[in-house]
């Protein structure tokens, strides 16, 4: 029998992120950093990717405003990162976006994710700095919505 491969980005809840969170995001940390101010405020959506056997394998959280959107963290399964993964989940959280509304999304984007970002299009905006979740260093990284998917070829479904 030929194993099912992942599954197209689905809606999950906070609390499905928080395994591979804290295994690629926060280093193992304690589970009460794993919860994370506006998991659950009603315009944030969780996005994940289960493998064959409903395992989540990528998650992503999108908080929404009124006109922007902040990608709060995105996380592969490190043996499965390169995969297209968490660009499945870029595409499928920017169309949700643009659908809704946002004209910008945003995110505080690991020095050593800027390259994914660029490629799907985000600019790089200031300065580098460290999280004092991770102490890690970040760039914000921005990427300007329009209605119109043909201005903006790099965010097209199935293009990343």
């Amino acid at each position: 029998m030929t194993p099912i491969g992942p599954s197209d980005p689905v809606e999950i809840t906070a609390a499905e992120t928080y395994a591979l969170r804290q295994r690629v995001l926060r280093n193992n940390q304690a589970a009460a950093h794993l919860q994370w101010d506006g998991d659950n405020d009603p315009g944030t959506f969780h996005l994940g990717i289960r493998d064959g056997s409903g395992s989540i394998v990528a998650v992503s959280t999108w908080l929404s405003g009124p006109s922007a959107t902040q990608i709060r963290g995105m996380a592969t399964d490190p043996a499965l990162i390169g995969g297209g993964l968490g660009s499945r989940l870029l595409t499928a959280g920017i169309e949700r976006c643009r659908s809704s509304g946002s004209t910008v999304v945003w995110a505080n984007a690991r020095v050593t994710a800027i390259s994914f970002y660029e490629r799907a299009g985000f600019t790089v905006v200031g300065a580098e700095f460290e999280t004092p979740d991770t102490g890690l260093p970040h760039k914000v990284v921005r990427l300007t919505l329009g209605r119109d998917v043909d201005r903006f070829p790099s965010v097209a479904p199935g293009t990343l």
